[in-house]
């Protein structure tokens, strides 16, 4: 009989030598891991985005870059004082009239207030008040923060709007903000040695062992006597 005795640690008990190995081995894997997770809700933003906004959007965004094109599906004209105005070129006050006639009302929500009654810590009471005028837009299709990344450039524009814009223009901005962000997490989850760090301090890795050089321990964790 033979008895083989093994020294193994957590990722944050190896070297720095050791522990920088294991970072680079890994970085592909965490991204791929973290944003398998992260495209769902994006996905999810963007099919919201599509429905009300009349568009079908091909694209691809992964860590080397991010590209994507777009066509109006089957609401391309609507009907203005008696005629058609196609959607795609509307802009001026006629595209800020549609935006803040046919699309606003699906996105803002009374604005909340809430205001501490008495009471005697722990058992504060809060009440909710929800403004009759003020109203809101709060990542109102998934409530992930991906929804802002495609209605603030829209946002921004009604703030203060281009004349020049077009609707088709306007479609434009908003995808590429989102893209352009999606691309940059997986770029994050690659790149940033810490955020790979707190992942492999995390999640599926957390009771991860390595040898002292850096290499996974991939036997059993249980030894029997």
């Amino acid at each position: 009989m033979k008895h083989i005795n093994l020294t193994l640690y957590s990722f944050d008990e190896l070297s720095e030598e050791s522990s920088k190995k294991v970072v680079e081995n890994e970085r592909w894997n965490v991204m791929g891991d973290v944003m398998d997770g992260y495209s769902s809700d994006y996905r999810n933003s963007l099919n919201e985005f599509e429905s009300l906004f009349h568009i079908r959007c091909n694209w691809e965004v992964n860590y080397c870059s991010y590209s994507f094109s777009f066509k109006l599906t089957s609401f391309e004209a609507f009907e203005w004082q008696g005629g058609y105005i196609e959607l795609a070129t509307i802009s001026g006050k006629l595209l800020q009239r549609f935006l803040r006639n046919y699309i606003l009302p699906h996105l803002e929500k009374p604005a909340c207030y809430f205001s501490k009654m008495k009471g005697v810590y722990p058992n504060f009471r809060y009440n909710k008040r929800s403004s009759k005028i003020k109203k809101t837009v709060e990542c109102p299709f998934t409530g992930h923060i991906y929804d802002m990344l495609l209605l603030d450039p829209l946002l921004k524009y009604l703030a203060s709007p281009n004349d020049g814009t077009t609707y088709a223009e306007l479609m434009d901005k908003c995808l590429r903000s989102f893209f352009k962000s999606w691309h940059e997490e997986y770029e994050y989850w690659a790149d940033d040695d810490e955020a790979v760090k707190e992942e492999l301090r995390n999640n599926q890795y957390e009771n991860r062992l390595y040898y002292s050089n850096g290499d996974v321990y991939t036997g059993p964790l249980e030894l029997s006597a």
